[in-house]
């Protein structure tokens, strides 16, 4: 399976589990699933993750920024160039399924359609046209995008949450306890 991590994930794994990986078993481990491509991080992620409380994610996940590892990895993804596998759906989508209607009613029409463009090359929207494309060359192809957002609320928000999103287009979504219970071929001792 591939995951496709977020920020926000990312962000729970640097705050809530590597403190209490003492013989960095999981970091290690972390840095292998990054390595063999099943766990992967677009540029848009890995932008906000260095600016994102103070950096803490870059910081600590050291091998992130390494130079080797970013040759080596082909990480992060470079997304400039992604457009979805059927570009006219994907964009009607934007309007018919990701956009919350009581904020869009909201907004003249030339505001709508600003804050679209944005929304389209945001970090999440990139993260689910990474996983369109793979499952366009592979329909049988896991995939998912591992994010810690969840369909409940939308903080009043003009688009949808990632989960949200992702159920419309048939993408799987997981938080990061999740994908770790996933990974079998690990054991962490935190005793």
């Amino acid at each position: 399976m591939i995951a496709v991590i977020d920020t926000s994930s990312l962000l729970s794994l640097v705050r809530y589990y590597l403190p209490f990986d003492v013989n960095n078993i999981l970091y290690d481990y972390i840095n292998k699933k990054f390595e063999s491509g099943d766990l992967v991080i677009i540029d848009r992620v890995y932008d906000e993750c260095r600016y994102t409380a103070k950096g803490v994610v870059t910081e600590k996940m050291v091998f992130l920024g390494d130079k080797q590892f970013k040759k080596a990895t082909k990480l992060p993804l470079d997304t400039s160039s992604l457009i979805a596998p059927s570009p006219q759906r994907f964009f009607n989508m934007g309007d018919n399924y990701c956009a919350v209607m009581s904020q869009k009613s909201q907004l003249l029409a030339t505001e709508y359609e600003s804050q679209k463009g944005t929304c389209m090359e945001s970090a999440d929207i990139k993260q689910i046209l990474l996983c369109l494309n793979l499952k366009s060359k592979d329909e049988n192809i896991e995939i998912a995008i591992v994010t810690e957002e969840t369909r409940d609320g939308n903080d009043k928000k003009l688009f949808q949450k990632i989960p949200m999103i992702c159920s419309q287009v048939g993408i799987d979504t997981m938080p990061l306890p999740k994908l770790l219970a996933t990974y079998t071929d690990i054991s962490i001792d935190i005793s």
